[in-house]
This record gives structure tokens, sequence and C-alpha cells, in this order.
């Protein structure tokens, strides 16, 4: 932890000038250097696949918004194939 805590402190004395030197890039490259860092600091997103049919016990539903009383309805699945 001391590296990230060292790194950490060293960016935070320079912010005026990285700041400065993004300026001075030409658009494209300060966004691809934002980009590049901001994974350093933004969680990272994996996909995710579902396979297969779906389990027995799931139920899907159908939400109505009934906009004359505002308040939403949950009716049973209807076979939407029918």
């Amino acid at each position: 932890m001391e590296i990230r805590e060292n790194l950490a402190n060293l960016i935070a004395h320079n912010l005026p000038t990285l700041d400065q030197d993004l300026q001075s890039l030409t658009p494209r490259d300060r966004l691809r250097i934002i980009c590049d860092l901001a994974r350093f600091v933004l969680p990272t997103f994996r996909s995710v696949e579902i396979g297969g049919e779906a389990p027995p016990s799931f139920s899907p539903f159908v939400i109505s918004i009934n906009r004359t009383n505002d308040h939403l309805i949950q009716e049973p699945d209807r076979d939407l194939d029918a």
C-alpha cells in the first residue's frame, strides 16, 4: 500500500501541472490519456452470459403504467406469442 499512497500523493501534489500538460495535448490525445487513466479509478465491468432455460420457479411479470391514476399495476405474465 505504501507505493499506492506515494503515487497518490505525487499525483495530488502535481495536479496543476498535469492539468496544464493535458490542456497542451490535442483533443484526441487528451481523451486517450483521460480514458487510460480512468481505468485506474473507475470499476471495471465484465460481461455476463446467461444461457439455458429459465428455472421453473421463474415467473415473469408485466408492469403496466396507468396514467389516469398515476400508479403501477403488476399483472400476471400473459402468453405474448398467442
